[in-house]
């Protein structure tokens, strides 16, 4: 007889549509069918890693060895960093459900966005690959640290809005913020070295793709390399946005006074002049300055795009 596998799957009920009961039902059809003893765990509002912990390592001391996060890219964000400040990195693989608003880092990992797809390939996929962290503060971030307007953007969406339209609620809040950006001067030190410039977005990169975008925002960012990337972006007319949406469709990232890249292999700190509000995996978290740090490998995660 096959040794029993568990599997435990929190699901964020305020996720995307709210379709809890659905996103239970695909899963554990999916996790039946390929020999998996799957728990369900509502999260609660406002759960923190802190408090999820314990629950997370009572589960690890029953043999569970799979664990499935189903929301978006901020749910993702959760059960990662309470694997991590869990330690529990060696002993349990992270699969991501888009059952979210935006999904980013699910679809960059290979996940499908069709439910049914998804489930079947988190159920019976077996091989993992390590994903690279970023670590700000106390917290940890898996997809982007964004700067400017996209956080901007992100404070500016209701709750309502995301439910109403989903991802396109991002849309237009961006394009009203187009109208009037916040152009500031930025200072980042990466790696020792500083570097002064202009700009109306910054990212601090472990991701390339933006939801509602078909092109990475940099070049050679991965998950899996040891290295962050900084991605820096200026406009002074809607000339400018022309320009720099044009040469990233092109994956033209050659020098050029709008656009600035640099990687990141250990840490970087970045200042604006005024202060702007600052985005983690999607949701609004603090303002500049602030420091990130690189964290090489730091949880295995389930990749269908990195392990095929």
């Amino acid at each position: 007889m096959d040794p029993i596998k568990r599997a435990v799957v929190f699901v964020n009920p305020r996720a995307g549509s709210g379709d809890e009961e659905g996103v239970q039902r695909i899963l554990h059809t999916a996790l039946l069918q390929n020999g998996w003893d799957a728990q369900f765990i509502l999260l609660e509002k406002g759960i923190t890693p802190a408090l999820l912990g314990p629950r997370l390592q009572s589960e690890v001391n029953l043999g569970t060895s799979l664990v499935i996060a189903c929301g978006g890219d901020g749910t993702a964000s959760l059960i990662a960093t309470t694997i991590i400040e869990s330690k529990l990195q060696m002993c349990v693989r992270l699969g991501l459900f888009p059952s979210g608003t935006a999904n980013s880092l699910s679809k960059e990992l290979g996940i499908p966005p069709d439910w049914a797809s998804a489930a079947q390939i988190l159920a019976s996929m077996e091989a993992s690959t390590p994903m690279d962290a970023m670590k700000m503060g106390d917290d940890y971030y898996f997809l982007r640290i964004g700067i400017g307007m996209d956080a901007e953007t992100i404070r500016d969406t209701s709750h309502d809005a995301k439910r109403r339209l989903g991802r396109w609620a991002y849309l237009r809040s961006f394009l009203g913020r187009l109208y009037h950006p916040h152009r500031v001067q930025f200072r980042c030190t990466v790696d020792g070295k500083r570097h002064k410039f202009w700009a109306v977005q910054v990212f601090i990169a472990n991701g390339g793709t933006i939801a509602l975008t078909p092109f990475p925002i940099g070049p050679g960012i991965s998950f899996h390399d040891g290295e962050l990337n900084l991605c820096a972006y200026d406009a002074l007319s809607w000339w400018d946005y022309f320009t720099v949406g044009w040469k990233l469709l092109r994956r033209n990232y050659q020098d050029h006074p709008l656009m600035k890249f640099y990687p990141i292999r250990q840490i970087v700190s970045v200042q604006a002049k005024p202060n702007l509000p600052v985005q983690g995996d999607g949701e609004n978290r603090t303002k500049t300055p602030v420091t990130i740090s690189v964290l090489p490998g730091a949880i295995q995660v389930l990749a269908p795009s990195v392990v095929e």
